[in-house]
């Protein structure tokens, strides 16, 4: 028997991103925990309004105090870095799910059948 071919050259390495970040997707996953206490559904997120500009300006007012020096949320207690990184993924899946087309392109490549 050979070896079986499995084409999926520029496809994305979704599994690859939690062996790569295991850590700073722990923090989100522990802010989004923190965030089920102060909103009980974990789609609440999607439910507002103007979602893309209230949500960068919080992962910009979670960076800005990065930057100035305060590394940690006052409120969770939790790395304002993973409090920006949470806003700004909460926008870009707010994005995809405006574009079903473009999570197809990214998500579903035309395969390059002469590699794999």
């Amino acid at each position: 028997m050979g070896e079986g071919k499995k084409y999926d050259k520029g496809k994305p390495m979704v599994g690859t991103i939690l062996r790569v970040f295991p850590r700073a997707l722990s923090v989100v996953g522990a802010i989004i925990e923190y965030g089920t206490h102060k909103y009980p559904d974990p789609n609440n997120w999607s439910k507002n309004t103007r979602i893309t500009e209230r949500y960068m300006d919080s992962a910009i007012r979670h960076l800005l105090k990065y930057f100035m020096g305060d590394k940690f949320d006052e409120e969770s207690g939790l790395p304002h870095l993973g409090h920006a990184l949470w806003n700004i993924i909460a926008v870009l899946e707010y994005e995809l799910r405006q574009d079903p087309e473009l999570v197809k392109k990214i998500m579903y490549p035309k395969e390059d059948r002469n590699e794999s």
